[in-house]
C-alpha cells in the first residue's frame, strides 16, 4: 500500500474477519475496509466492483496478498 501515493483510494477485503489487525498501518485509517467472512475475491469483486461504481476511476487494481510488488511503480 506504500506503493500508493495519496491520489490512490485504497479499498480492501477482508475474507477472514480480521480487520482490526490493520489499524497498527498508519495508511490504513485512510482505507476503507469491507469484510464479510468465508467469501472469495471474486464475490467481493462482482458485490463492490461495479461498473457504476468504478466508471469514476482510470484504473482499478485487484491485487492477491501473494502478489510481489518490489518492483512496483503506481504512478506509472
Amino acid at each position: 500500500v506504500k506503493k500508493f501515493s495519496e491520489d490512490f483510494q485504497i479499498l480492501l477485503f477482508h475474507y477472514d474477519g480480521r480487520t482490526s489487525e490493520w489499524d497498527q498501518f498508519e495508511w490504513s485509517k485512510r482505507a476503507v475496509h469491507i469484510s464479510i467472512r468465508k467469501q472469495t475475491k471474486w464475490w467481493y469483486a462482482k458485490r463492490f466492483l461495479h461498473p457504476d461504481v468504478v466508471a469514476a476511476y482510470d484504473y482499478v487494481f485487484i491485487w492477491d496478498e501473494d502478489l510481489g510488488v518490489e518492483h512496483f511503480n503506481a504512478d506509472k
